[in-house]
């Protein structure tokens, strides 16, 4: 028989493969997570008529001499590019962007599949559409000893999903702060002389020879201790030290001093240098002309002060009738103490310019940082001097009333007549940050935190619960102590939060039948796992102050879910919180190209796959997993048509020669006759 024959007739053979594998294409260009299928053709054997040989003198070399004898398909590969992702708006439905495969569980058998046309059955477990293979993923349940932390599980298991399952409610044990405060501001009440890290650097005369030492201030409380000043050397030893006195306050609005005190070596505060305080522009000057400019060393007390000027009528004599002056007086704030009051301190003087002491009195503060109200006119704080006497002749007996919005305090003689508004808070209360928090119930409680400045780069936080119509919660907010729930938060030159400042609440819930609480207040940005900047800070730019975390929570029902990118099974309740349910992990091979085609949509695993690999979504190069949606098949019809057209002429092509060597044939039969 002619070797042509079975040349064509193995050429039919392989054609019909490759139009069967064609067809099966063609046929799931619409099935989901299809991979397209490559039939590749070989040669058969050779015969070989002549060898070759090497070339020698005087010929040249000869190429073997071979016919061959057809084709065979040698390979049917799987092209595993991607597949175009359809939207389906099905929650149950799952696409993999990546390598990875689902894992399956039929029976007991564990199978592969990129179709993730998944549903639920009766029992709400995820199963593929038209099989009821069942979704494996790994359990996640919520850590008992850490709250807001879940345990994955370390075993497979089918994914269900209990839609109106209940969650308990959690208590809030941390809310975190994102916001700035807005160092532009001036403080929030006048705070006296501000001496927390307000030191100055000044050169002066030390024996001949010019010197720097470390100037400091310090806030006096009588009226011959206004304000002093302290001189260290560069070993901090003590070198000098400078007192003014208090004199009543010119028409400028800045204190009189007179200098009261000085202290050697000779050439810091002593002769022969100079020392002089400028009541108009508020500068200490000290000057030693042995040195020249080095010898001068100039300080602007505006830089540490913040009074209010108060202009008031005093009573100097009963009359009849009554005679009053008026008199200008300082106003300043000590910061809260523990108890949540504050002390006021005016600083007077009498017609001939001596001062009478640092009239003193406590007023009480709400939590939001205003002054305590009063019921009734008659009631008030006796202003007293610094050794606890009314100041009866001075100023009449009297009082200080809070105003009805809080934001002020009315001064009153006889607790009738209004003299003035003498101090008023600078600020609004605008600048603090609400938050939902929740006790062991899950009841839900508003914690405001309000900001007052009352330093450079010194803020005082204040805490406490709301009623819904904005008034204070008779739930008692205190810190670890028991102490009014306020603190001191100081800003680096930076703008960021110094230290370690993480304050703790005590809340008592006894009233709605819960559980006390300790709440940690984050003003770091530990909460958003990031540094000082995603805390508070201070920098010269708008308010904006306002919590963004806490991680209590109301009871809540289970409503829904959906797939998370690394394979997270969220699942969404109520209460607005959103819980992992499940990880459902990829499969990752050795050699995908091998796994076997089981029909179904499925794949499993043969001898040269490999064994498979489960992995989380987005790591190991598995890809990612996008909810509600289904990965189609990558078949390109109009590839498919071209090699159907291939396939159709290969074949026609092949029947020709085997109808030609036939006929050959025939007439080589016919040539014997």
């Amino acid at each position: 028989m002619l070797r042509s024959l079975w040349s064509g007739l193995s050429g039919l053979r392989g054609h019909q493969v490759y139009l069967d594998n064609v067809g099966h294409n063609v046929a799931n260009v619409n099935t989901l997570g299809y991979k397209k299928s490559v039939a590749n053709f070989q040669d058969l054997l050779y015969e070989t008529r002549r060898g070759g040989s090497s070339p020698s003198s005087p010929l040249g070399g000869i190429n073997p001499m071979q016919v061959g004898h057809g084709s065979i398909i040698g390979s049917i590969d799987a092209c595993l590019t991607q597949g175009d992702v359809q939207d389906t708006g099905m929650a149950t439905n799952a696409a993999i962007e990546g390598a990875g495969y689902f894992a399956l569980r039929s029976g007991s058998r564990q199978i592969y599949t990129r179709a993730g046309n998944f549903v639920f059955d009766a029992d709400r477990n995820v199963v593929q559409s038209g099989t009821g293979y069942f979704l494996q993923g790994y359990a996640m349940t919520e850590d008992p000893a850490n709250p807001g932390h879940f345990i994955t599980s370390a075993a497979l298991s089918d994914v269900h999903i209990p839609l109106g399952q209940k969650i308990p409610g959690q208590t809030t044990t941390t809310v975190g702060f994102r916001c700035n405060l807005d160092s532009r501001v001036g403080s929030y009440l006048p705070a006296g002389f501000r001496t927390q890290d307000v030191t100055s650097k000044a050169t002066f005369n030390a024996g001949g020879i010019p010197t720097e030492y470390t100037v400091s201030f310090a806030e006096g409380r009588t009226v011959d201790n206004f304000l002093s000043m302290e001189a260290r050397d560069a070993s901090g030893a003590v070198v000098g030290t400078l007192t003014l006195s208090f004199g009543g306050v010119n028409d400028a609005g800045q204190p009189v001093m007179t200098i009261s005190g000085t202290t050697p070596p000779t050439g810091i505060f002593a002769a022969p240098a100079t020392v002089a305080y400028d009541a108009t522009t508020g500068r200490i000057v000290v000057n030693n002309t042995t040195v020249g400019s080095e010898g001068t060393w100039e300080f602007n007390t505006k830089s540490v002060a913040d009074f209010q000027v108060m202009s008031l009528p005093v009573t100097v004599s009963a009359g009849p009738p009554p005679v009053t002056q008026e008199r200008k007086f300082l106003a300043e704030f000590d910061d809260v103490a523990a108890d949540g009051s504050r002390t006021i301190r005016l600083w007077g003087a009498d017609a001939a310019g001596t001062a009478f002491g640092a009239a003193e009195v406590t007023v009480t503060m709400n939590p939001d940082g205003s002054f305590a109200a009063h019921g009734t006119p008659d009631t008030g704080w006796s202003l007293t001097d610094s050794s606890g006497a009314a100041i009866v002749g001075s100023l009449g007996a009297p009082t200080f009333f809070a105003s009805a919005d809080g934001r002020s305090l009315v001064l009153k003689q006889n607790g009738t007549e209004t003299v003035g508004v003498s101090i008023a808070q600078r600020l609004n209360n605008g600048h603090s940050a609400p938050e939902l928090i929740y006790d062991s119930l899950g009841n839900a409680h508003t914690l405001r935190t309000s900001w007052e400045k009352v330093d450079n780069n010194s803020w005082r936080w204040r805490a406490w619960l709301e009623n819904d119509d904005g008034s204070v919660s008779d739930i008692t907010v205190t810190d670890a102590d028991g102490k009014p729930a306020t603190g001191i938060l100081s800003f680096d030159s930076a703008g960021r939060v110094k230290g370690d400042v993480s304050p703790t609440l005590k809340i008592s819930f006894g009233a709605v039948g819960a559980q006390e609480g300790e709440v940690t207040l984050d003003f770091l940005g530990k909460s958003f796992g990031g540094e000082r900047m995603n805390g508070v800070t201070q920098f010269g730019s708008a308010f904006t102050t306002r919590a963004q975390y806490q991680d209590g929570r109301a009871m809540g029902v289970l409503t829904g879910f959906a797939y998370q990118p690394d394979g997270t099974v969220m699942g969404t309740y109520d209460n607005g919180s959103n819980l992992p349910l499940y990880r459902v992990p990829l499969a990752l091979f050795k050699n995908p190209e091998g796994l076997e085609r089981l029909g179904e949509n499925i794949l499993g695993v043969s001898l040269n796959s490999g064994e498979p690999v489960l992995t989380m979504a987005q790591e190991g190069g598995a890809g990612k997993i996008r909810g509600s949606s289904v990965e189609g098949s990558n078949v390109d019809i109009v590839e498919e048509f071209v090699n159907l057209i291939r396939g159709q002429r290969g074949y026609q092509a092949n029947a020709r020669i085997v109808t030609t060597s036939d006929q050959v044939l025939e007439e080589t039969i016919n040539l014997k006759r």
